[in-house]
């Protein structure tokens, strides 16, 4: 899931172009691991995205990798996530 301000000017409406930018950025990163198929862009008021918003906190310069399974987070069930932030 990605999410922030930016994308969410743009969403719904041009939803093609926000997952344009970010496959440019996996791109430009070299994440081989990474792909478009990988992520699912989100408005930063998606219900997911916010009972799962406690769970890891990251250092302004920091990167943090975490992979959960059968969890439920504020009373959602999440299947499967794998959290890969930078702030």
């Amino acid at each position: 899931m990605i999410a922030g301000p930016w994308f969410d000017q743009l969403l719904p409406k041009d939803e093609g172009l926000a997952y344009q930018k970010i496959a440019k950025a996996i791109t430009a990163a070299d994440l081989d691991s990474l792909t478009i198929a990988d992520v699912k862009l989100v408005r930063t008021d998606d219900v997911v995205l916010a009972a799962t918003r406690f769970v890891l906190k990251t250092r302004a310069d920091g990167v943090v990798r975490a992979h959960f399974r059968d969890n439920t987070f504020n009373g959602i069930y999440v299947k499967e996530m794998l959290v890969l932030r930078a702030a």
